[in-house]
């Protein structure tokens, strides 16, 4: 009796022929209490396949293999000791499910230029996040990336390497996605008879479904995962950090650049949000983008502003500013100036709130004056035109205090 090894797209398969049995394992994932795998157990009768046994089962615990081995042993008698036979392949799968992957030697080769999916948002074979309040859009704009990447065009000002795209979608359902894809195809001109976007709901934590997600993204030939939402994704507390690594841990091993679209956590305004939940968020994404918008009641424009906050091995990259407008049969993006986004003026930057507060009161304002208009600190205010000090210069006073004039000169 020797059991051969198959890989499967989402498992391992244990043929053994002399019985004439099939052993599949799939959905394999590791936990305190275990590896755990969904078993199916196939037997031929007659030139045909049938199945003998199926039920999830813990590899690691006694009791569960034990009780396997007795109920096989009722409903197939040719197999001369079935708790031998599970004990070997529990353990050849837990070997095969462990084996490290082979180490590299790195440092004597020049390292390529930093390569991205879809430029700035999406660093190549890395997970990246865009993170905001509900109602920023930020679902609108992850479905902006995947088209980009589907179509390989530039969609404002966003660019893609073309490759195909699978959104994991564990917040809304499979006719609310297309239809808010359609609608933006629709905008931008693109055919909406092709396929667009490989959709795949979410119903489990993703560790335990990675098994799954892997066999698809392998047989579509994805090259880039976006996850709405990884909070709902990790299945767990998001303060957990050993959730958190094991969500991470998965995604990794899927190997292929992502996006995962977040909530923040509780701030006081928006230039403090971050990430809701632990922060290996932070640790572990390679590049982070919040998300802000702005909607007006009744009104059918939605103004987005989206700031980097957070990368690694290279520097920051500019805002971004988008404007969707929304109909009945379609949803258009266009970029927009974010310092100018109508209900973002004070995510703009403090030199350009100073500025337009200077302007607005004729020209000439003093720091308590600018403080009020723009309802900051009094410090914030003297902090920023300190720090812009060829933007800002005195014009003349009142009693003791500077009046300030604003130029067109670039912050120091």
């Amino acid at each position: 009796m020797i059991p051969v090894l198959v890989h499967l797209p989402d498992g391992l398969e244990w043929a053994i022929a002399d019985y004439g049995l099939r052993f599949q394992f799939r959905g394999l994932y590791a936990e305190k209490a275990g590896l755990h795998s969904e078993l199916q157990i196939l037997k031929e009768f007659e030139g045909e396949w049938r199945n003998v046994y199926w039920a999830d089962l813990n590899l690691s615990a006694q009791r569960s293999k034990t009780g396997l081995a007795n109920l096989m042993a009722k409903r197939v008698n040719s197999v001369p000791s079935w708790e031998t036979l599970i004990e070997l392949l529990c353990h050849q799968t837990a070997t095969e499910f462990r084996k490290p992957n082979a180490a590299v030697w790195i440092g004597d080769t020049e390292q390529p230029p930093i390569e991205y999916r879809l430029h700035p948002l999406a660093p190549m074979g890395e997970p990246s996040m865009l993170y905001g309040e509900g109602g920023s859009g930020k679902s609108y704009l992850a479905l902006v990336m995947c088209l980009a990447i589907t179509f390989g065009i530039n969609i404002a000002g966003l660019v893609p390497k073309r490759g195909r795209v699978m959104y994991l979608d564990y917040e809304t359902s499979q006719s609310v996605i297309e239809s808010r894809l359609r609608k933006l195809a629709r905008s931008l001109g693109f055919s909406l008879d092709d396929p667009m976007v490989l959709y795949y709901r979410g119903t489990q934590a993703m560790v335990r479904d990675a098994q799954s997600i892997r066999a698809n993204i392998l047989n579509h030939q994805i090259d880039h995962l976006v996850i709405d939402s990884a909070s709902l994704a990790v299945g767990g507390k998001l303060e957990d950090t050993e959730a958190v690594g094991a969500f991470f841990a998965a995604l990794r091993a899927i190997g292929i650049s992502s996006t995962l679209i977040s909530h923040v956590a509780k701030h006081t305004n928006r230039s403090e949000a971050t990430p809701f939940g632990s922060t290996y968020w932070r640790n572990f994404t390679r590049s982070e983008w919040q998300v802000i918008g702005s909607q007006a009641e009744g009104s059918p424009n939605l103004s987005m502003m989206v700031r980097h906050t957070k990368v690694n091995d290279e520097a920051r990259h500019r805002r971004l500013g988008f404007t969707f407008s929304f109909s009945e049969d379609a949803v258009r993006v266009v970029p927009a100036d974010p310092d100018t986004l109508p209900g973002l003026e004070k995510q703009a930057p403090l030199r350009k709130q100073i500025a337009d507060a200077i302007i607005a009161q004729g020209g000439t304002a003093t720091i308590k004056e600018i403080a009020q208009y723009l309802e900051l600190a009094a410090t914030t205010v003297e902090t920023g035109i300190r720090r812009n000090s060829r933007m800002f210069q005195v014009k003349g006073k009142v009693g003791k205090s500077n009046l300030y004039g604003a130029s067109s000169a670039q912050e120091e």
